[in-house]
């Protein structure tokens, strides 16, 4: 009688621990967000009308400060955007900065994709007698969408 017993206690035994297995996976899961992975490829005034040239730049891809050349990594869900921004001061004796910002939804990218994207900087000179004179400069990611 006891071995008839024995192949159900095993079957019962076999799926708890299957559902047990399965249901611990589950609250291990990921949290929903999209990796992604942006390089500043680089930086290239476009043009100048008679800004200085001592010049610094700052730029930022996913909220992550990104040098030219280098590479971030950073993670957001589907519904929201990834945000470039770049900024240049010119360093004289009244500086002059320039932003540009370029916003594009996660949904815009499908899995491991790789997309070019441009920001233009405008600076305006503000110190006399160029007062006025505009330059601009391109900053050029390379964003790549992970798994």
């Amino acid at each position: 009688m006891c071995m008839k017993r024995y192949p159900l206690v095993l079957k019962i035994f076999l799926c708890i621990c299957i559902s047990l297995l399965f249901f611990s996976c589950m609250s291990f899961r990921d949290d929903g967000t999209i990796s992604f992975e942006a390089k500043l490829k680089k930086i290239r005034q476009i043009e100048n009308h008679g800004v200085g040239r001592n010049t610094e730049y700052s730029a930022y891809a996913g909220g992550k400060n990104v040098r030219e050349r280098k590479t971030v990594a950073f993670s957001l869900k589907p519904e929201e955007e990834i945000t470039f921004i770049a900024f240049i001061v010119e360093n004289d004796t009244h500086p002059d900065k320039g932003r540009g910002e370029i916003r594009i939804p996660v949904s815009d990218f499908s899995s491991r994709e790789t997309k070019t994207v441009r920001v233009s900087v405008e600076v305006t000179e503000n110190d006399p007698p160029k007062k006025g004179k505009k330059a601009v400069w391109e900053f050029v990611f390379e964003v790549t969408r992970g798994k």
